[in-house]
């Protein structure tokens, strides 16, 4: 257990919302009353010393009171497993729990069998309520680029090559944010055209989070993600790179979620060859 100094717990203390600080000196009190009452339950004592911990903790979350991702953070602070299906707010937790991790926060998955839901679910569960890895900062995307970024590729989303509403498309970077080991240089709305092809595709959300799994999966185990199945790569094989380095872009390289439009022509070529 990290201990702070008396001086420090009071100047942290103080500067938490008065409804905290209530709640937070019951939990205390309760926890040094067990504590000087050791018949009592060690479980109960060790479970008002966590809430109190947790009550603490809360004030240093950097997301904002009252959002989904400050919503799910709350629930899985206590560090136990929770079902995305009943659990976790809102339909699609994955991308509040993809920011989450791009804090500096480990957060597990799992598959287990839900009681409630009475099937198997994905599970989260946050590893430590204390950053444990690098920040990275994404540059946030002017409005002024996003539009030109859609009118380049004409509204046509990458993975099904269909025409969208603008509204309907995200700004993809090709190189996923779980791989980069810095921050983002900011992004020039100016940029050449070509440097815009090269950094960036259309996406629907759904497509976006679809990609971003498969790019997690492949940063966990080098096993890089393919499309319905399909086992071909323009460049490369099913396993990431041995030589190329974890943040290295060329590693993406014949990747279909990389670059769909490259996957396609070669994989075009490939069978025109053969016929």
């Amino acid at each position: 257990m990290r201990y702070i100094q008396t001086d420090q717990f009071r100047e942290a203390f103080a500067k938490l919302p008065q409804s905290i600080q209530r709640r937070a000196k019951k939990q205390l009190a309760l926890f040094f009353q067990n504590y000087r009452y050791p018949s009592l339950q060690t479980k109960k004592m060790e479970g008002n010393y966590n809430l109190f911990q947790r009550e603490i903790l809360m004030r240093d979350i950097p997301f904002n009171e009252g959002t989904q991702i400050y919503q799910i953070f709350q629930i899985l602070s206590d560090c136990k497993w929770h079902c995305g299906k009943h659990e976790l707010p809102g339909t699609q937790p994955a991308k509040p729990i993809q920011i989450i991790r791009q804090n500096g926060y480990e957060v597990e998955n799992g598959r287990f069998l839900c009681q409630t839901c009475g099937y198997k679910t994905v599970h989260r569960r946050l590893v430590s309520t204390t950053p444990t890895g690098d920040v990275i900062v994404r540059s946030a995307l002017p409005e002024k680029l996003k539009k030109r970024v859609k009118k380049l590729y004409n509204n046509i989303e990458a993975i099904t090559q269909r025409t969208h509403q603008s509204a309907e498309l995200e700004v993809d970077h090709r190189f996923p944010q779980v791989r980069w080991s810095s921050p983002e240089d900011l992004n020039d709305p100016d940029m050449p055209d070509q440097e815009i092809f090269e950094k960036f595709q259309l996406l629907t959300r759904q497509n976006n989070l679809w990609k971003s799994r498969y790019c997690e999966n492949c940063m966990k185990t080098g096993k890089r993600g393919t499309f319905i199945g399909i086992e071909y790569f323009a460049q490369g094989g099913p396993t990431w790179p041995e030589d190329i380095a974890a943040d290295d872009e060329r590693g993406c390289y014949g990747c279909f979620w990389y670059n769909p439009d490259e996957w396609r022509r070669s994989l075009n070529k490939l069978i025109a060859r053969n016929q």
